[in-house]
């Protein structure tokens, strides 16, 4: 039977794979771990006192987490930009497609 993996290297593995998820931008990913981390957190609650090497982890991985809800954010915030472009320019796109439907109407 596999031992089972302790503390401290759930946290390393947990930090790691925010930072591949973040540096991939993989957001379904990125929301997974999250989920998965928030849940382990919880299920943490109230355990036994953490040694100073799942500390030192655990603030890595807040550092980690910090970073990658940063990333989020500004993704967001591009996307806000350029959904706002969009509509803005939406006039515009309209005026080009019934132009370009009214020449092959002529044609």
């Amino acid at each position: 039977m596999p031992k089972p993996i302790d503390r401290h290297q759930q946290l390393l593995a947990l930090s790691a794979r925010l930072g591949q998820a973040g540096g991939e931008q993989d957001w379904l990913a990125l929301a997974r771990i999250d989920r998965e981390l928030a849940g382990q957190l919880a299920a943490w609650q109230g355990d036994a006192a953490w040694t100073a090497a799942e500390r030192q982890a655990l603030d890595g991985l807040r550092l980690q987490h910090g970073q990658a809800s940063a990333l989020v954010h500004a993704e967001l915030a591009r996307l806000g930009q350029l959904l706002q472009q969009l509509t803005e320019n939406r006039g515009r796109w309209t005026a080009y497609a019934e132009s370009a439907d009214w020449e092959e109407t002529q044609s």
